[in-house]
């Protein structure tokens, strides 16, 4: 009987790993391809009904709506999916409705009986909509809109990861639509600011932050004259500002940091005024800092801060060894180019995080399934280029099913993070950990021989044996089973390779357990 409780169980866990990548895959899927959508220069209300449309798909919806906040104050419906045709369009009555509701609230709702809602909208309660989840679209600390999706099915709710699916949508709304309305004041500026919006065009196709750093500074080194430029970003919760990209006279410097201080750095980041360098001596500038190739400081320059909404992100600098180089007309132009590097930064950052959250493991910080499989297949590909031999490692904890009984399913997470935690210190750099499903880990491990697997998994299981938790001041000793499979010998796919380790992991624990096996 228990055997058959611990086979369903396990086939339980099995089947809600699979859904949840196949979730993470399709949220993946469409995120990539809103990606491309944005940068593909479609208008905006075109990537609006691509968000829509990615949004219904992901979260298995019948109807969405994007409303967006107007220069009046007004809410108005700009794309719409499954609702009345002459709905889209139409300003929406302050408060009313889910989207009223978060924008109100600022965060994210659920309306789980529609039909009861107070506040329902008459067109959307009359089509029958049963249940509906909104969230608001944030620029910076600015609410300028909201987008929502509704379900027929009574007090259908989002799970916690479709409610971070439908958040990040939303950021992204924010983030495209704050382009947008700095694209537009732009259009309205003189002809030289033509060259702006292509510039803010091509930002918008760069989504790692180091070559979007290189792309601002080859694209301000075109429109105005400097020997020296630098990026900076303020880093709130350390209060620093950091230079993450700085070059003078045509060489690159390293990355520094400092303390927020009485510098011009700081004056702009904390006032998100710009400031102009105008000088005859160094000591002209109080608390100035000099960093660079040259001995000698730059005699004038610009520093413009970079904001999303109202919030200041950093800074950008040009500046020249020639005094009295720069006017008006240049402070407006890197003013302007500061605004859209900081919303392409922004994306950027939001790209990264939403890449790093669909491949990570959110309790161990180990790569997650999917993760695990793009790098075993990477990894045998490299080792079939190269002819060298590649090995797995899979471990599987003897003790959580005990731990969770015994002390809870926090003690039992807790236990989950001391086995990667063991598997990190153990591991070498060019190793690859993943946390496979439930308490099943896999370390792959690049140019490694079955033999010299096998003694790093020994390390493992003894360390873990040797090392265990403590709890309330009494120790639990936990134990696990580890497989040690390899190419070509045991596999040359990815498939193949799994199947093998897992006979091996499961070898152990018939053998009983706190052992490692080798095919």
């Amino acid at each position: 009987g228990r055997l058959s409780k611990a086979y369903q169980a396990s086939l339980e866990m099995a089947a809600m790993e699979h859904e949840r990548a196949r979730k993470r895959d399709r949220w993946d899927r469409t995120l990539a391809d809103l990606a491309r959508a944005i940068n593909s220069g479609l208008d905006l209300h075109a990537v609006l009904e691509a968000v829509v449309d990615g949004g219904l798909d992901v979260l298995e919806a019948e109807a969405g709506m994007i409303a967006v906040v107007d220069k009046q104050g007004r809410t108005v419906a700009e794309a719409c999916r499954a609702l009345p045709p002459d709905f889209c369009g139409s300003v929406l009555e302050p408060g009313r409705g889910a989207i009223g509701l978060a924008i109100e609230s600022r965060k994210t709702v659920g309306i789980l009986d529609y039909q009861k809602f107070d506040r329902a909208l008459p067109e959307v309660r009359d089509m029958g909509l049963a249940s509906v989840v909104a969230a608001p679209i944030l620029m910076g600390s600015d609410v300028i809109g909201g987008l929502a999706f509704g379900h027929t099915v009574l007090g259908m709710t989002c799970t916690e990861e479709e409610c971070e699916f439908l958040e990040i949508l939303a950021r992204q709304l924010g983030v495209v639509l704050g382009n947008a309305r700095f694209l537009e004041e732009a259009r309205r500026r003189a002809d030289y600011l033509s060259t702006i919006n292509e510039i803010s065009k091509s930002f918008a196709s760069v989504l790692e932050p180091e070559v979007l750093f290189e792309k601002i500074y080859r694209e301000v080194r075109r429109i105005v004259p400097m020997e020296a430029f630098f990026v900076a970003i303020y880093v709130p919760q350390r209060r620093e500002v950091e230079i993450v990209f700085l070059v003078d006279d045509g060489k690159r410097c390293p990355p520094t940091r400092f303390k927020l201080d009485e510098g011009p750095t700081s004056r702009v980041i904390m006032s998100g005024q710009p400031f102009v360098i105008q000088l005859e001596d160094e000591d002209d500038i109080e608390d100035a800092k000099w960093m660079g190739h040259k001995p000698d400081p730059t005699r004038s320059g610009i520093i413009v801060p970079m904001r999303v909404g109202p919030h200041v992100i950093g800074a950008l600098s040009a500046q020249s060894y020639t005094p009295d180089a720069y006017g008006e007309e240049e402070i407006e132009l890197l003013t302007t180019i500061a605004a859209s590097a900081a919303i392409a930064l922004e994306n950027a950052r939001l790209y990264q995080t939403a890449r790093e959250l669909s491949l990570t493991d959110d309790l161990t910080d180990l790569g997650n399934y999917r993760f695990f499989c793009n790098a075993l297949e990477r990894e045998i590909e490299r080792a079939k280029r190269n002819g060298g031999p590649l090995s797995l490692v899979m471990m599987d904890s003897d003790s959580l099913k005990y731990i969770n009984d015994r002390y809870g399913h926090a003690i039992g997470d807790m236990h989950l993070i001391h086995l990667a935690e063991t598997m990190k210190a153990i591991s070498r750099k060019s190793d690859i950990l993943a946390r496979y499903a439930g308490d099943e880990f896999m370390i792959i491990l690049p140019n490694t021989k079955k033999e010299d697997a096998s003694v790093m998994a020994e390390r493992l299981r003894t360390r873990i044996e040797n090392s265990p938790l403590s709890v309330d001041g009494s120790l639990v000793v936990a134990t696990v089973s580890v497989g040690v499979a390899s190419y070509p010998e045991a596999g040359s796919t990815v498939d193949e390779l799994v199947r093998a380790v897992d006979a091996a992991m499961y070898k152990a624990k018939r053998q009983g357990k706190n052992r490692v096996v080798c095919v």
